[in-house]
């Protein structure tokens, strides 16, 4: 049987076959770039999504964007998405947060952090200037 692990905003979730861990997803994090639908972990990722929506998660969906890590134009996305995620699920009405090449990176992982509930840290700094920070090395 295929094995997956889904990352969730607040630990991994084990997908074997039919049978689930009970751990409870606060999010789903659904990553789009070319590569998203192929194959036979294309048809396994398109059935987690549709369990993923039939049991009201949240759908975080990053689009990216950097080609050197398999971006394309979300349009691509049309032609290779399973049409009833689409079309009867909807997958689609969300926005997808787009994942910038460098140097804008830092920007779009602090829209995914916020997505996911971040918020500033006790010193009043935002998830931004922490990301910038922690990027450069300094304290």
């Amino acid at each position: 049987k295929a094995t997956n692990t889904i990352a969730t905003a607040r630990g991994t979730k084990k997908v074997v076959g039919e049978h689930h861990s009970t751990t409870k997803m606060e999010y789903f994090i659904l990553y789009l770039n070319k590569d998203t639908w192929t194959g036979d972990q294309g048809e396994l990722l398109a059935n987690t999504v549709r369990e993923v929506i039939e049991k009201n998660v949240p759908i975080v969906m990053l689009h990216e964007t950097d080609p050197d890590r398999g971006g394309c134009p979300f349009q691509t996305f049309f032609g290779t998405t399973p049409t009833d995620l689409i079309e009867q699920h909807g997958l689609y009405k969300a926005l997808a947060i787009t994942m910038c090449p460098q140097p804008h990176r830092v920007v779009s992982l602090a829209i995914v952090l916020k997505a996911l509930g971040a918020k500033e840290n006790q010193k009043g700094e935002s998830v931004l200037s922490m990301l910038k920070r922690d990027s450069t090395g300094h304290k």
